[in-house]
């Protein structure tokens, strides 16, 4: 008895994320649109960029500052950046434990309620990677979705 108790426990903390998502009526992250061409950047001379990274619902969430001031993203859930940039990466979230995984760049930060993993990377070449959920639970089953996307491409106002 003690054993199927157990087990009941598990499957019951196994599907609570699930539960909350389907409760919460958020979005599922396969949505989000394929990059189009890099936003135009108003100077030759490429970052430093801050780029702070929200994990909340199954989806990243991002807010890129240069010189203090805002740069607008042409998609959500995409970050476009050029190459030749330095990266500062401040990654957090707002509900669950995720990862945040670009092995291009060498980068593997958790993403963890009211802590803040911080990062700085480079970007030399052109690259696309869609980010997926990285499940903390073990069950990619419930969550096997695209969480969000990052291109880095040469800008078009440099001869890189």
């Amino acid at each position: 008895m003690l054993k199927r108790s157990m087990y009941l426990l598990l499957a019951l903390l196994a599907a609570a994320p699930l539960a909350v998502v389907l409760a919460t009526g958020s979005r599922p992250a396969t949505d989000v649109a394929p990059a189009e061409p890099l936003a135009p950047w108003d100077t030759a001379t490429p970052g430093p960029y801050v780029v702070r990274v929200v994990g909340r619902e199954f989806r990243w969430h991002f807010q890129v500052k240069r010189d203090g001031s805002p740069v607008p993203q042409p998609d959500a859930g995409v970050l476009t950046l050029p190459t030749k940039s330095r990266i500062d990466w401040q990654v957090t979230s707002d509900d669950y434990i995720y990862a945040l995984r670009i092995p291009e760049l060498s980068l593997n930060l958790m993403a963890v309620p009211d802590l803040e993993a911080v990062a700085t990377t480079t970007v030399d070449d052109p690259l696309e990677r869609d980010l997926l959920v990285d499940p903390m639970c073990g069950f990619r089953l419930y969550h096997d979705a695209l969480m969000g996307r990052v291109v880095f491409r040469p800008s078009r106002n440099t001869n890189q």
